[in-house]
């Protein structure tokens, strides 16, 4: 059996994709129309192994474009693996935090969060420097 390894976000959608799933980039009709010819004509499965795997409703979108996949406990056993790694505290501060660099892996409670905290610490910065908002 043939298995394609498929990440969604630049595969099958692109800057000039029009397609939206609330608000976001969606998946390119005419990509995912090409990926179904090279499946077919390779005899391939797919396995998800993009973020759009952990949410109902993107794993919806990826079968309403006509993309089967299949399971993947590798791909979320690695997840797995990874978050216990940047979920420990001394990692994280040290390779994430002190780079000012949001963990890739957090849900998307988690970034809203950290966006919430970059956004007030920008206006403390900007109201120390005694700038005008914008």
């Amino acid at each position: 059996m043939r298995i394609v390894f498929l990440d969604i976000d630049g595969v099958l959608n692109r800057k000039a994709t029009r397609e939206r799933l609330d608000g976001f980039i969606g998946i390119d009709a005419v990509l995912a129309r090409r990926l179904q010819a090279i499946l077919r004509r390779a005899g391939a499965q797919v396995v998800l192994s993009s973020t759009w795997r952990l949410w109902p409703d993107t794993r919806k979108a990826v079968n309403d474009a006509g993309i089967r996949f299949i399971g993947a406990p590798i791909v979320d056993k690695l997840a797995k693996d990874v978050a216990s790694v940047v979920n420990d505290p001394a990692f994280r501060e040290r390779h994430l935090t002190a780079r000012s660099l949001v963990p890739a892996i957090n849900g998307p409670e988690q970034f809203a969060e950290e966006i919430k905290r970059d956004r007030a610490a920008a206006a403390r910065v900007v109201k120390e420097a005694g700038l005008t908002p914008q």
